[in-house]
């Protein structure tokens, strides 16, 4: 296969990854594996992620987000149509990477590791069923009433807008290797799609209970007896950070609030970008870009192959 120049454009860069991709250009000919290794770079929560006390219920915990932010404490947190919302899962993951990454103390980097992390993606489970939806927001957690306190709230499974999976095609509440996780249809589908985020949490979650080779159930819910729907949940490293669909509303609270960032010295590559000038990345395997390399001005493009999926080392250039 002949070798091709590519640009790739990239609207934002942090921690030393690519994020939210703009566009990809090919100078000669199409490139198809390039445009499948940025696609599946991370997307970044801004602001500074701030544990929450734990409270008696879901619906406590997500009255206590809504009083922060009327206080003014969380400007920054996201919304959904105009109400601010929990965390979703996959903005849960991303928030434990990114402060695992920005870290050097192990308790500074575990700090988000040790509680289990509400959120606002839903999963959904069809009366008498193996059938469930996730839901990467949900309406009805995002506007839950304070005083709700039972179990699941009643829906109609039908009517739900999400990703339709059945527990019949995976391994549900069971331990999970490396790989498993990886492949595994819920996981993937409670990080909308995000491999590369996924991949790096379960290599975080396996590093730091090296003495395990299986971790990150994801739980279901057994024997729904009604339509109902529950929120899915992270749960902290002691639990091996399994994905948590089947508890009780009423059983607690654990929510981040996404505080402003707290101003900082730019490192020499952070000035860099943002004089929008060119950097270059050393080395990429399965897919992922990692470790700034050096930084340098104008126009440049890399020579890359169709074997950029392969575990070796490639340099490829990124323009701001």
């Amino acid at each position: 296969m002949a070798n091709h120049l590519a640009v790739v454009k990239c609207d934002r860069f942090i921690n030393g990854r690519l994020s939210e991709v703009g566009m990809i250009e090919t100078v000669e000919g199409n490139y198809p594996a390039l445009s499948k290794l940025v696609s599946g770079t991370r997307r970044h929560v801004d602001g500074n992620p701030v544990l929450m006390p734990k409270t008696a219920t879901y619906a406590l915990g997500a009255q206590a987000l809504r009083d922060s932010y009327a206080r003014g404490e969380c400007p920054t947190h996201p919304l959904f149509t105009n109400v601010v919302r929990p965390l979703t899962f996959r903005e849960n993951l991303e928030a434990r990477v990114n402060d695992y990454e920005n870290n050097r103390g192990k308790k500074e980097r575990l700090r988000l590791f040790n509680k289990w992390l509400d959120s606002c993606t839903g999963i959904a489970y069809k009366k008498g069923t193996d059938k469930f939806k996730i839901i990467p927001i949900s309406p009805d957690l995002v506007t839950i009433p304070r005083d709700f306190n039972n179990h699941f709230i009643q829906v109609d499974y039908d009517g739900l807008a999400g990703t339709e999976l059945d527990r019949s095609g995976g391994k549900y509440n069971q331990l999970l290797t490396t790989d498993e996780v990886l492949a595994h249809p819920a996981w993937r589908v409670a990080v909308e799609g995000d491999i590369a985020l996924l991949r790096t949490y379960r290599d975080i979650v396996f590093a730091e209970k090296k003495s395990l080779n299986k971790l990150m159930r994801f739980w279901l819910h057994d024997d729904p007896n009604k339509d109902q729907l529950r929120a899915l949940f992270v749960n902290d490293l002691d639990y091996g950070s399994s994905a948590g669909g089947s508890n009780d509303l009423g059983d607690g609270g654990s929510f981040l609030r996404v505080a402003p960032s707290s101003p900082k010295e730019l490192t020499p590559e952070e000035r860099v970008l943002q004089k929008g000038r060119l950097s270059v990345f050393e080395g990429m395997e399965g897919g992922e870009l990692s470790v700034i390399g050096e930084s340098v001005g104008g126009l440049t493009v890399a020579d890359v192959t169709e074997e950029v999926f392969k575990p070796k080392r490639r340099r490829l250039f990124g323009i701001f």
